[in-house]
């Protein structure tokens, strides 16, 4: 898969576009060539919902639980086996 760059040289931050690029990766079913295209948005935006939401699925899915875990971590977010059920 060939991803035209050229862009990135006008544009310095373009988390929507690195998205996009990685979610092409996804739909290609490599989600281990698309998690550098979600860190690059998240370099841009770091609070870009989506890039997250597709990074954290996609080291699920390659069963890579310490980088979700230090994403997760990064946001604050708990990790699903620290938190207890709701009663």
């Amino acid at each position: 898969m060939q991803i035209d760059t050229e862009y990135f040289d006008r544009l310095p931050h373009c988390a929507g576009v690195r998205y996009n690029q990685g979610l092409a990766y996804v739909l290609a079913n490599r989600a281990a060539d698309a998690i550098p295209h979600f860190g690059k948005s998240l370099a841009d935006c770091i609070n870009y919902t989506p890039a997250f939401d597709a990074a954290c699925a996609c080291y699920e899915e390659l069963g890579q639980t310490e980088q979700l875990a230090a994403l997760r971590k990064m946001w604050g977010v708990p990790d699903e086996e620290d938190t207890e059920p709701t009663p």
